[in-house]
């Protein structure tokens, strides 16, 4: 929000309007945050959250149908009254004189308090650096890191560096953080920043890809914006660019970015971005080739896409099914629509291996690492495998080379002495 609230007052031409209708959403929210926060403090005191959410949703719906009703409300008297322009320039001067007293008195008091920016920016990155989790059991919000985010963007950056060009490969990021991550233990697939990720995962390449498509869009938008829209046309396309803004800043801090809900808004906010605002231009002639072609880039999306999210279900369905020949025949059939997801592979190997049949299993867990030689865990399960069957030597073989992309392993530290200590008995009787 501290990113593209400004983001929206500075592009849009409707500031006094946009105050009035974030007014009731921020006080909506303040009253329904204790609440909701009391249901994260419960679940990390492992109380009884189900409690605390019922106790927050009345407050939830009771504050959605309040702003809801707010709106309609405004909405009606929008229709029929106008205030005289006078008096819009008179309320939103004593609306910024307010904003700057309470800014001032603000920042006075944080001052007092905590300290000057500088310090307490200092303390803080700090903290950053050293995963202080401090205030954690107050909010997730006190807390600076606690995830462990500085190695994360610290591996994703040495890949980069290693990388430029390129960079290591989509997925690729996570064989090399076991190997970079330092004394921070835990698992990661991808390192809670999607510009280091592209970055790190496709390089400059990527990175020019990437960073152009949002600027071209952007710029396009703001561009329409600054040329002859009007009033209303310059509030929506500040509130699109604010929008841009909040997923861009929210998805270089953490994961979300994934969860569909929160990034097709983005990608639709986009195209409304790069849309002519007003009626359709340019020759006829040309409006029907236009649209062939984004019909066909639309039907080859599906096209790549579609299988792998078959693959992405059956691999789903292989988790949810309590029959392992079921559970198996997912995962086959998942493994002929993605040939070349190393996560397919490892699955068959898992539910082989509970089924007994431990020839399927450690063929499953060399196609792994043959799709992704870089990643340690393939090696380590297919150890356990070789020690199952009685081939301790094979077995110390493959943990060395587990320990070898994942040094910082306590676990494979000790599996692979122990096998040492034992080969080198049996070779001395």
């Amino acid at each position: 929000m501290a990113v593209s609230l400004p983001v929206f007052f500075l592009f849009s031409g409707q500031r006094l309007r946009g105050l009035l209708a974030l007014l009731p959403l921020a006080v909506a929210l303040s009253v329904a945050f204790p609440g909701l926060n009391g249901v994260y403090v419960t679940l990390s005191e492992q109380g009884d959250a189900a409690a605390a959410l019922r106790g927050a949703l009345p407050i939830v719906w009771l504050g959605a149908a309040g702003t809801g009703l707010y709106g309609l409300v405004w909405g009606f008297v929008d229709k029929r009254w106008r205030p005289t322009t006078r008096s819009v320039r008179v309320t939103g001067g004593l609306v910024l004189a307010a904003c700057l007293i309470l800014f001032t008195a603000g920042a006075t008091l944080f001052v007092e308090r905590v300290g000057g920016p500088v310090e307490v920016a200092e303390r803080k990155l700090e903290a950053f650096k050293t995963d202080d989790t401090s205030g954690a059991d107050q909010s997730r919000y006190l807390s600076v890191s606690g995830s462990g985010r500085y190695t994360l963007w610290k591996v994703a950056w040495q890949d980069f560096a290693s990388h430029p060009a390129l960079g290591v490969g989509t997925q690729n990021w996570e064989g090399t953080y076991y190997e970079l991550r330092g004394q921070t233990g835990g698992f990661a697939r991808q390192p809670h920043s999607l510009p280091l990720e592209v970055l790190s995962e496709r390089g400059v390449v990527g990175g020019a890809l990437f960073f152009g498509f949002l600027g071209v869009c952007v710029a396009t938008g703001l561009r329409q914006r600054f040329t002859g829209l009007t009033s209303e046309g310059k509030g929506q396309a500040g509130a699109l660019v604010a929008a841009v803004a909040y997923w861009f800043a929210h998805s270089s801090v953490e994961w979300f970015w994934q969860i569909p809900a929160v990034t097709i808004p983005a990608i639709v906010f986009l195209a409304l971005l790069v849309a002519p605002w007003g009626p359709e231009s340019g020759p006829a002639s040309l409006r029907r080739p236009l649209r062939v072609g984004g019909g066909g880039l639309a039907i080859l999306a599906l096209l790549v896409f579609a299988p792998l999210f078959v693959a992405d279900r059956g691999l789903a369905w292989s988790f949810e099914s309590k029959d392992p020949q079921v559970a198996l025949a997912a995962v086959k059939g998942a493994q002929a629509f993605n040939p070349v997801e190393p996560r397919l592979a490892q699955r068959e190997a898992e539910i082989a291996k509970l089924s007994g049949d431990w020839d399927r299993a450690e063929q499953a867990y060399k196609r792994a690492i043959r799709l992704n030689p870089e990643h340690y865990a393939p090696y380590a399960v297919l150890a356990e495998s070789c020690m199952v069957r009685g081939r301790t030597e094979e077995a110390l073989r493959y943990y060395q080379k587990a320990l070898a992309l994942n040094p910082r392993d306590t676990e494979l530290k000790q599996r692979v002495k122990s096998l040492q200590s034992l080969i080198a008995g049996e070779s001395r009787r």
